[in-house]
């Protein structure tokens, strides 16, 4: 997104390099190398999707448990935290391994990633519907940001994804949702001004439906989802086209979900 600023990637890392500039400590992301610092030090611990090295953090499956670690030691299991996907038990690892250069007690730590629930509109999970996970990241206006969620949250799943897209694409490339979307859609529902590029970019390698709206994106998505799936909104995309801003996209979505699962209840 900010290459327009920095001119090219090597600048653009060149310049978040300086926020190891006097740092005692630094959280690293195993899985992405870039973001390491230029010069490695004995101040640095990593996290990872993987299953952990040495005393750095990762994630290991203990028979059908997937299980926050550091090291050989376990901290808390992923199903007790309120949030979804493994993106955020990566950022739920890299808190962990903050809190604990910083001193911070253990038990409260994981006490403290049990009740957090997630921000609005990142990856927020609505309700559970007949056996369906309705999650709420109408925050990913951007093809990377919606990566990480698929991918996220399809390395979790027992069903399949339902994704729900669209919106304004910014002259976007979508084919790199491709292959998540390979791996763990069940359906494709576009809506908004730049379904049809999207539906070029991903029809060949997932079913695709477009739609008119959010609102007839979540009508069908309730009605082809299966237990165990999960329907994801998180567009790829801006959304000015159909909403003030994504936050009102968010609401939208949050606002019928809830209602479908009072009906369902009743």
């Amino acid at each position: 997104d900010h290459l327009d600023r920095h001119g090219d990637m090597s600048a653009y890392r060149l310049a978040k390099q300086r926020i190891f500039n006097g740092a005692q400590y630094a959280v690293v992301n195993q899985d992405n190398p870039l973001t390491w610092p230029f010069q490695a030090g004995p101040g640095i611990v990593s996290f990872s999707a993987n299953p952990p090295t040495d005393s750095n953090w990762g994630l290991v499956w203990q028979g059908a448990e997937l299980m926050l670690m550091q090291g050989q030691t376990s901290w808390v299991s992923a199903s007790e935290l309120k949030m979804a996907g493994q993106h955020n038990y990566t950022n739920a690892l890299a808190a962990l391994a903050m809190g604990q250069a910083l001193a911070l007690d253990a038990f409260a730590m994981v006490e403290a990633l049990k009740a957090f629930t997630g921000l609005p509109h990142r990856s927020e999970t609505v309700a559970c519907i007949n056996g369906v996970t309705w999650i709420n990241d109408s925050k990913g206006t951007n093809v990377g940001a919606t990566l990480a969620a698929i991918e996220g949250l399809g390395a979790t799943l027992t069903g399949r994804l339902i994704w729900l897209a669209g919106g304004v694409g910014k002259g976007a490339d979508f084919s790199p949702l491709v292959v998540p979307l390979a791996r763990c859609a069940r359906l494709a529902l576009l809506f908004g001004a730049d379904s049809d590029r999207i539906s070029d970019a991903v029809a060949a390698h997932v079913p695709v439906q477009q739609v008119n709206d959010l609102t007839q994106a979540m009508e069908a998505a309730f009605s082809q989802a299966e237990p165990g799936d999960c329907v994801l909104l998180s567009p790829a995309c801006a959304s000015l086209d159909q909403f003030p801003n994504y936050q009102v996209r968010g609401d939208a979505f949050r606002h019928w979900v809830e209602s479908s699962a009072a009906r369902v209840s009743l």
